[in-house]
């Protein structure tokens, strides 16, 4: 079913699939025509779609599958002007989340999760809240390293 005009007449109804399935719309056809194959040095093909790409050896077997997703500093509520973009830069980073989920964590064991700073000046959150924001930055220098630095 490679042809995507095959493709619609085929499964434009409901329960196409002989049970209840929703017709294809050509909108979602449209979005999957987009993909390109290309020949390997090694006999085989990679098909590659939006930021997928999967790799098939001379014998038809799957090798190998990338998927690109976006960078992880991408969309969060950070400034891209302090991503960090070296190898030395991502540690750092990771160290000092590391410690700020250490200290969120402490006070939460302390003074409990509903508890909060009390001080003139700090934010009013919870530790509750402070926690899981320190655990989301540890996680994302996490990603940084994983992804970049290892």
């Amino acid at each position: 079913m490679n042809d995507p005009r095959v493709f619609l007449t085929t499964c434009a109804t409901p329960g196409w699939d002989s049970y209840e399935a929703e017709p294809v719309t050509a909108a979602a056809v449209r979005a999957a025509s987009g993909v390109q194959f290309v020949p390997t040095v090694r006999g085989g093909v990679q098909a590659e779609w939006a930021d997928v790409e999967v790799e098939f050896d001379a014998e038809g077997r799957v090798v190998d599958v990338v998927v690109d997703r976006p960078r992880p500093w991408a969309g969060k509520d950070k400034n891209p002007a302090y991503e960090p973009t070296s190898d030395e830069a991502r540690l750092s980073y990771l160290v000092e989340e590391a410690g700020e989920m250490l200290a969120a964590a402490g006070k939460t064991l302390r003074y409990g999760l509903a508890s909060y700073n009390p001080e003139p000046g700090s934010s009013g959150e919870t530790n509750a809240a402070w926690l899981t924001r320190e655990l989301a930055d540890l996680k994302l220098a996490i990603e940084l390293v994983e992804r970049y630095t290892l």
